[in-house]
């Protein structure tokens, strides 16, 4: 911050001093385009993406199923079954509840997380990657969780969070009370039969 402050008053100092200089002039220096540009030329930075941060409260807006195969042909076969788990999953979602609105993730700045779901909350501590793509969970013991590490997608204004299967369901299940529910094990038989599947949470501000 203080070498960008430097940047703009050695521009701005130049431009006063300038025999060309006039009260418009300076008036365009101190314009935000102009200023974006010249602390973009200068540091290299991007002004125009805003610093994503994972502080705060992230509301759930949808689900999301991707596959880990890298291997073509079980990539193709996967992706056959992406469909029928996305569909399940949602119907598994709706049923039980989860909806915009009714299910919520909040991050503080003390490294202290909690999901909320209609009046019910889970509680914990995460740790967040310096590239910011993995997420690692620790739950409370008496949740019986554990620890869980997401891949994360981080924006500004939207976050999404992928789980192994198997954690995405003990998760869900722990969080609605719903694990021992018809459709909760449904779910769980259907994925389990697939490897290299992560579900997750699509979430906005």
């Amino acid at each position: 911050m203080k070498k960008i402050f430097t940047i703009l008053l050695t521009a701005g100092a130049a431009c006063i001093f300038s025999e060309t200089a006039s009260a418009q002039s300076l008036k365009n220096l101190f314009n935000k385009d102009n200023i974006k540009d010249v602390v973009e030329n200068v540091t290299g930075l991007d002004l125009s993406k805003e610093d994503a941060v994972i502080t705060g409260t992230w509301k759930f807006s949808g689900t999301a199923v991707e596959l880990e195969s890298k291997d073509f042909l079980k990539k193709a076969a996967a992706k056959l079954a992406v469909e029928t788990i996305e569909k399940k999953l949602d119907e598994t979602i709706t049923k039980i509840g989860v909806a915009p609105g009714l299910f919520s993730f909040t991050f503080n700045a003390d490294k202290t997380f909690s999901i909320g779901f209609k009046k019910r909350e889970i509680k914990g501590t995460y740790t967040l990657s310096a590239d910011k793509k993995k997420l690692t969970l620790t739950f409370g013991r008496l949740t019986k969780l554990g620890t869980m590490d997401v891949i994360t997608d981080l924006g500004s204004k939207e976050l999404s969070l992928m789980f192994k299967a198997a954690n995405f369901i003990d998760l869900l299940g722990k969080v609605t009370s719903e694990g021992g529910s018809d459709a909760m094990k449904t779910l769980a038989t259907l994925v389990s039969a697939y490897d290299g599947i992560n579900i997750g949470f699509e979430l906005s501000r």
